[in-house]
């Protein structure tokens, strides 16, 4: 990949490029498109990206880094199971409720990309997986769980998570923090009294 000339206008790039893919949809978005919302020539665009295939898998890649890295954190923390659980669902459930576009665009997007970027999503993808699975195991060891699949749990809980893009508006009436915690209660105690 280029090099940036300046490192703020690099992040700059790439938001742009983020929201443009959210706004417009992969498809419709052109590297020309992104130069002219940049307030750039097209060929400077270039300095950054090589190509529009290229700027999504940096845009996804980024994304799905950040998202391990917290997830990683939490698995490190010296805290208990439950809390640890409470913490995955906050750290799944921020970037849908509040800063949507990088988890949105890859679960639209990935299909787009090359075999070889693919690969490299999906690996990331599944040791997300692993680790939160790692974290519900926890829970069924010190009997604080059912029984269930770690890894079934840990996708039904993604999915409740996940579908709160078509819905969840962050200037409703509920919090960001306030579904997180309804997210948490429903997925810990169920729904039923």
């Amino acid at each position: 990949m280029p090099n940036n000339k300046r490192p703020n206008r690099g992040e700059e790039v790439f938001s742009t490029i983020s929201h443009l893919f959210n706004e417009k949809g992969y498809m419709e978005t052109t590297m020309r498109g992104i130069a002219k919302r940049l307030n750039i020539k097209a060929p400077s665009l270039y300095n950054y990206v090589n190509s529009k295939e290229e700027a999504l898998f940096k845009v996804l890649n980024d994304s799905m880094d950040l998202g391990l890295k917290k997830m990683q954190d939490v698995c490190e923390m010296r805290i208990s199971p439950k809390e640890k659980l409470y913490k995955l669902i906050d750290i799944h459930i921020q970037p849908y409720s509040v800063k949507r576009e990088g988890p949105v665009l890859l679960m639209k997007y990935i299909d787009k990309l090359t075999k070889e970027h693919q690969k490299i999503l999906i690996t990331k993808q599944r040791h997300f997986a692993d680790l939160g699975a790692t974290i519900l195991q926890e829970l069924q060891e010190k009997g604080r769980a059912k029984k269930i699949p770690a890894k079934i749990a840990l996708f039904i809980l993604l999915g409740m998570v996940t579908y709160t893009v078509k819905w969840y508006d962050k200037n409703g009436p509920v919090t960001p923090y306030e579904l997180n915690k309804y997210i948490a209660d429903v997925f810990t105690k169920g729904i039923l009294k």
